[in-house]
């Protein structure tokens, strides 16, 4: 009889979504059906593979707590967020829309930019956007938004995930989905833990003392906390994880990649500004690819991108393993808590290959002088055989 894992991820950005596809894929390769779930803005990634999914209640702690809204209301009250995605809301807002958001568009209120982050000087002039302030997202976020929204779906997102493996009965789940890893325990299905999340990445204490209560509870519960870090052990790391390498999927079959990808632009679910600094880039004359803008498709997997360009500038932590597994220069620019916590280790431990900046002059700076490759293996195996032979 076929050995059946489970593989589900976390619904608040595309990344959540590609690492753990790389994993079912890598246990599909080791003889073992797999069977996922997520939703969220990772689907698109899912569904371009070929796989079907379930898709639980969607919950957005992010939006609903940090409130990183990237462009201004469609006349719902709901802020756009770069994505594509509608905040709050599991329809794709289409690009042909002519009030759809696109990545990176700073956010506005009122007819005035509300976003930050462009003051400085660039090469001793303004810059092409006259100097305006551009990068950090509008906070709009609030405490009373996630226990009105997030907590109710929290509920439900576990319930879905309960209904969903007692139907399955698959012989585990390997998950980066907290929601699914509190489903497990209900169900009676061995879990297993991929996360790279710490409770020291946080400055709110809120934030800090929810994240330490999970972790403790993943450890406890999981048959293992993988934790997939680019970074040597760091005082910061939960305690009692297994390290693994970083995760990153590889394409489906032969991925076609433009001759010249130049500086590869990836940015997160709320990030800002990265409209911006592909107009400075392109005006210093450097050849730009922008992930999620009019002329870019979805791709089976992003790592023949990272690959073929020259300097990858990204704020999520799933491109920042496909940069450390493709070899290539990595500039950080963080937009979330959990952003801010992990890049705040990468300086600490001094990682190779990798730099933080916090600004659209410093980025262009980064991109001109760009750190050494990095070179790392694909974890991807490494988690599907640890899985395996944990079953086995």
């Amino acid at each position: 009889m076929e050995r059946t894992v489970a593989v589900a991820y976390y619904p608040e950005g595309a990344g959540h979504a590609t690492r753990m596809l790389a994993v079912a894929k890598a246990l599909e390769a080791r003889g073992t059906g797999i069977a996922l779930a997520g939703g969220g803005p990772g689907a698109e990634y899912v569904e371009h593979n070929g796989y079907e999914q379930f898709t639980p209640t969607p919950v957005e702690f992010i939006a609903d707590y940090q409130g990183r809204a990237s462009v201004p209301s469609g006349g719902n009250g709901e802020g756009k967020r770069g994505d594509g995605w509608s905040a709050g809301s599991d329809e794709r807002v289409r690009s042909d829309d002519s009030n759809a958001g696109t990545v990176g568009t700073t956010a506005m209120a009122g007819g005035r930019v509300t976003a930050d982050g462009w003051t400085a000087l660039v090469d001793g002039e303004l810059g092409r956007f006259g100097g305006r302030r551009v990068g950090v997202a509008e906070e709009t976020g609030s405490l009373a938004r996630v226990l009105t929204r997030s907590l109710p779906h929290s509920a439900e997102r576990v319930y879905d995930y309960a209904g969903w493996l007692r139907d399955l009965r698959p012989d585990a789940i390997v998950t980066d989905d907290m929601f699914a890893a509190m489903a497990a325990p209900l169900t009676d299905t061995r879990l297993f833990v991929l996360t790279h999340n710490a409770s020291s990445y946080y400055d709110a204490v809120i934030e800090r003392i929810f994240t330490w209560l999970l972790n403790r509870y993943q450890l406890r519960a999981a048959g293992a906390f993988l934790y997939p870090a680019i970074w040597p052990h760091d005082p910061g790391d939960p305690p009692g994880v297994t390290r693994v390498p970083p995760v990153a999927l590889e394409p489906t079959g032969v991925e076609r990649v433009a001759e010249d990808v130049g500086v590869l632009l990836v940015p997160s679910t709320y990030s800002t500004g990265f409209d911006e600094l592909a107009g400075a880039l392109r005006a210093h004359g450097r050849t730009v690819t922008l992930v999620g803008d009019g002329e870019w498709e979805c791709v089976s997997a992003m790592l023949p991108y990272v690959r073929a360009a020259d300097t990858v500038v990204c704020s999520g932590y799933s491109t920042v393993m496909e940069a450390a597994v493709g070899g290539t220069p990595c500039v950080i620019w963080p937009f979330t808590d959990e952003q801010h916590g992990f890049t705040r280790v990468i300086e600490r431990t001094g990682v190779p290959g990798f730099q933080v900046e916090h600004s659209i002059p410093h980025v262009l700076r980064a991109v001109r002088q760009p750190p050494e490759a990095p070179r790392y293996e694909n974890g991807a195996t490494r988690v599907a055989g640890f899985v395996g032979d944990r079953l086995d």
